[in-house]
């Protein structure tokens, strides 16, 4: 009767394989005990509901794969378990004999939960499956209005405590999350939220709707995170305005507007040409100094490291003796028009095409340095001139077409080009063809 019921157990196990797809393992070790003996460990998990297990040692000349984990071939020596030793808190072991001492072994475990009837296989040479609520890559969200994506390392959800209370009543929190950052770190974590704040608590704190923060290397940190409105929940600092304006001069300027101040060392400002922080870097090396009043103060900043045409996202730090502050970004794009780069020395290049025919044009380049105007006069053999052109700083690229002042042909023959300016002058020698 008892070989009836086991082959019986035996044929609706390999039904489920056929019919359902396994689940990962989570692990399984087989460690030798002596020549002829061995133990099988494993996790209790996926389910709390098991209600059964079967156990296989196979050499490992083979490594087998679902569905043919539930082989009863691979039943031996273990098969169905019904006396396996809870060694610690979700930890199974599983004593086994008559192995071939000639041989290593894997082991196996498949774990049958008979109400729904699903069942989960593992196997000692699959390496542990570790899985995060928050995977390194993967956008995950946390609440309506809260996603988070780990850019560098791992984290799961925290156990829940009390919310550490801001020093800003104005600050409202809307939601509140702990996180376990695994693994010794530093973790790069990326927040999009509807909230106007998040508050990093220790940390920092930065404005949505996208904030970027960066964790140092520390073994297994735990962080709290608080997402809310009304203001940055930390002092000493209250900012009324950030802004970033473009100057006459096509600059960038920074101002900002402190309601009050209370032991503030200062601020640092900071650029990038994304809107991530993690991009961005100092643009004010000596830390701009704080009054520390309870009046209102407005601060300037003017960024002259910037190009024509780029757009630029900038933070503003507060910092005091225990810690800082971020707010921003705020964002500018630099409008108008490219000054030219004047030449250092005035310079005249050859005419080209020299020689020319009378109905093709010759150019002739003229570069002046800063300040400097000048002339450019032809000349023809007798030293009479026939056409001039004035000539600025920086580039002047002038065509002869052949024609004198009045609009007559030139005749085919020698004729000179001069620049004359204040720091150069120069003659150089082209000729009209037929």
């Amino acid at each position: 009767m008892k070989k009836v019921l086991l082959l019986v157990s035996v044929l609706l196990l390999v039904g489920l394989c056929l019919a359902l797809p396994p689940a990962h393992p989570n692990w399984v070790t087989f460690t030798r005990t002596s020549p002829t003996t061995g133990t099988i460990r494993w996790s209790g998990e996926p389910s709390a509901n098991v209600d059964y297990y079967y156990l296989g040692l196979h050499p490992t000349t083979t490594q087998y794969f679902p569905p043919a984990y539930c082989d009863p071939n691979w039943n031996v020596p273990g098969g169905w378990v019904a006396d396996q030793t809870l060694e610690s808190p979700g930890v199974y072991l599983k004593n086994v004999g008559a192995l071939d001492p000639t041989k290593e072994y894997y082991a196996y475990v498949a774990a049958v939960e008979t109400s729904g009837w699903s069942w989960s296989a593992y196997s000692s040479w699959e390496p542990p499956i570790l899985t995060y609520d928050y995977p390194e890559g993967v956008l995950s969200p946390i609440y309506p209005e809260v996603s988070l994506q780990m850019i560098t390392g791992n984290a799961n959800n925290g156990l829940g405590h009390p919310p550490t209370a801001p020093l800003n009543p104005s600050f409202v929190a809307g939601r509140i999350q702990i996180f376990d950052l695994v693994g010794p770190g530093p973790w790069d974590m990326r927040f999009s939220t509807t909230y106007g704040w998040v508050w990093v608590v220790g940390i920092g704190v930065y404005l949505g709707p996208v904030a970027d923060i960066n964790i140092p290397a520390t073994k297994n940190q735990e962080i709290e995170v608080q997402f809310g409105n009304g203001g940055d929940p930390t002092l000493p600092v209250e900012l009324s305005s950030f802004t970033a304006t473009i100057t006459a001069q096509n600059f960038v300027k920074l101002t900002w507007v402190s309601q009050s101040e209370t032991g503030l060392l200062g601020y640092r400002a900071y650029r990038s040409e994304t809107v991530y922080q993690t991009d961005a870097s100092n643009i004010t090396p000596v830390m701009i100094p704080a009054t520390n009043t309870s009046t209102t103060q407005t601060y300037i900043h003017n960024d002259e490291e910037v190009v024509i045409g780029n757009t630029y996202y900038y933070w503003l730090e507060s910092v005091d003796m225990g810690h800082s502050d971020f707010h921003g970004p705020v964002s500018v794009q630099v409008t108008g028009d490219t000054p030219p780069v004047l030449p250092e020395y005035t310079t005249m290049r050859n005419a080209y095409p020299n020689p020319f025919r009378s109905t093709e044009n010759t150019c002739i380049e003229v570069f002046l340095k800063a300040g400097e105007q000048g002339q450019l006069t032809i000349y023809n053999v007798m030293g009479q001139a026939i056409k001039s052109f004035p000539v600025a700083e920086g580039q002047n690229q002038l065509n002869w077409d052949g024609r004198d002042s009045k609009g007559l042909n030139c005749s085919s023959g020698i004729y000179f080009y001069k620049l004359s300016t204040p720091s150069l002058n120069q003659t150089r020698k082209m000729v009209i063809s037929k």
